[in-house]
């Protein structure tokens, strides 16, 4: 279990994580902003498998919804995360699995 400090947390929590650069052969995307704010309490960046949502949702499941079809569009926070929003949406521990689990997305390089 990755320890993350009090002062981590609040963070992650505040802070706009995420910057879009897509690899379309592989159908991910991965947000990269905020890295010295990520490095300085060990997270990397974001792997999103947007084909694999893609394949199993429509895209108004998500899109105009909850985020707009547009790199850079959305701001996405951990703090929108829990309260519900964005991803939180569905991972949520309901729908999905919930966003606690940080090396699940945290993931990248």
């Amino acid at each position: 279990m990755v320890k993350i400090s009090v002062y981590a947390i609040a963070l992650l929590l505040t802070m706009p994580m995420f910057s879009f650069t897509k690899d379309f052969k592989h159908d991910v995307i991965i947000f990269k902003r905020e890295v010295k704010s990520r490095s300085k309490v060990g997270m990397k960046p974001v792997v999103f498998p947007h084909k694999l949502h893609a394949e199993s949702m429509k895209c108004n499941s998500c899109h105009n919804q909850l985020f707009k079809p547009k790199l850079g569009a959305n701001k996405i926070t951990m703090k929108k995360i829990m309260e519900g929003q964005a991803c939180g949406a569905c991972h949520n521990g309901v729908k999905a699995w919930p966003a606690f689990h940080c090396d699940r997305c945290h993931r990248g390089k």
